[in-house]
């Protein structure tokens, strides 16, 4: 009868091991990914945030300083009011050349914001300045869906490779398993085994020497 391998549980054998190794060298390949997808997001945020700033640049040389220059500080006020209620900025402040704060406007996410000041010049001459705060509420959101998405996938390929992959390592030593086997009922006084045949080429080549062995070994107490 063909022998039956005991199942190897012990951190030392050949399966445990096989096993350990290539997880450890998924869960590498896993962080490489992570961290690679995580460097091009901040790359590509950090680009929309520069579009950002110079898209908000245009504002203040276009209608602050007129406005700053004829002292309009109403229509300069609305102006402001209306920028940070349509959502494209956080707060916005403008301050007149002696640094006095003219104009000003907060969101409700102004603390998060990322402060920008710029001078405002009007032919040459600096009427004031301008301090914009850009929102990076999307970049903590885009971040914190990626991070999610990253976690899960991880997880999921983890699962289902280290299942492959102990599939992969059990069929890999099942022969050396029967073997190990084959040689305690041998060392018994046992010479009637049959093993089974093994599709690696190494391993059926140690089983027929091993099946040899055993025949020599019984055709010699038998004579």
């Amino acid at each position: 009868a063909a022998v039956r391998p005991r199942p190897a549980v012990s951190l030392h054998s050949l399966r445990t091991r096989m096993l350990l190794g290539a997880v450890v060298v998924l869960v590498a390949a896993l962080v490489a990914m992570g961290w690679s997808a995580w460097r091009l997001l901040d790359e590509t945020l950090a680009e929309r945030f520069a579009a950002e700033v110079d898209l908000v640049r245009p504002l203040a040389k276009a209608a602050v300083g007129p406005l700053l220059v004829t002292r309009d500080y109403a229509t300069l006020d609305d102006v402001v009011q209306r920028s940070v209620a349509t959502g494209g900025l956080a707060h916005m402040s403008v301050y007149d050349s002696e640094g006095r704060r003219v104009a000003h406007a907060r969101g409700d996410d102004a603390d998060d914001a990322v402060v920008i000041t710029r001078p405002v010049t009007v032919a040459g001459q600096t009427l004031g300045t301008v301090e914009f705060g850009i929102r990076t509420n999307a970049r903590a959101q885009a971040r914190d869906a990626l991070f999610e998405r990253l976690a899960v996938l991880g997880v999921l390929l983890l699962a289902v490779g280290t299942l492959l992959l102990g599939l992969v390592a059990t069929w890999l030593t099942q022969g050396l398993r029967q073997l190990a086997e084959a040689s305690r009922r041998v060392a018994g006084g046992d010479y009637r085994i049959a093993l089974t045949p093994s599709s690696l080429t190494e391993v059926q080549q140690v089983t027929q020497a091993f099946e040899r062995m055993a025949q020599a070994v019984q055709a010699q107490l038998a004579a």
